[in-house]
């Protein structure tokens, strides 16, 4: 099924629009693309803001993932898990993320 956007009133499909339940169709007017480009500026500090927030664990999973390997007997899996590789969190860092994770878990 298709729609028209009421922003750049172009026919497109329906997996174009977000959902959105207090309209009649249910779903937003405008298209993804007009909607981003009108929020680009809010999206970007909220992935600012979550860049911030989660830094370490962002950190921390990007070095993982430098090692490109298939299975657990990759050589390359080996050489990213070995134990030089491993950072461990000194006893203050370990209890912040304890309780960012117990708060997840409740």
């Amino acid at each position: 099924m298709n729609k028209i956007c009421s922003k750049c009133k172009v026919e497109k499909k329906q997996a174009e629009f977000s959902g959105f339940e207090f309209e009649k169709n249910g779903y937003y007017k405008s298209c993804k693309r007009i909607w981003y480009k009108n929020n680009k500026t809010i999206i970007l500090h909220q992935h600012n803001k979550y860049y911030i927030n989660n830094q370490d664990s962002i950190l921390e999973y990007a070095h993982y993932s430098l090692f490109n390997y298939l299975s657990i007997t990759d050589k390359r899996f080996k050489e990213c898990w070995v134990l030089n590789n491993l950072r461990p969190l000194n006893a203050k860092q370990d209890a912040i993320k304890n309780n960012r994770n117990a708060a997840f878990n409740e």
